[in-house]
């Protein structure tokens, strides 16, 4: 954080930089594009079922945080 204005400016530098970076593979072809865009979605499912998992083999007992949806969907 800087201390002068109170924002993340490392992590805006890396976002600006990363999406630069992913704005190039446009000259790549699209087989670079494709497989940025497969290994996203893969992604996205890994960290959906993340949280799943771990709360199936959790051993623990269930505690509702500020936000439940109840016994039918959340429990």
């Amino acid at each position: 954080m800087n201390a002068y204005t109170g924002t993340p400016v490392n992590a805006v530098w890396y976002d600006a930089i990363f999406s630069v970076a992913l704005g190039i593979l446009v000259f790549a072809g699209d087989q670079a594009i494709n497989a940025v865009f497969a290994i996203s979605v893969s992604g996205l499912y890994i960290a959906y079922a993340i949280p799943i998992v771990c709360r199936w083999t959790g051993g623990s007992e269930w505690k509702p945080g500020p936000f439940d949806l109840g016994v039918w969907v959340s429990g």
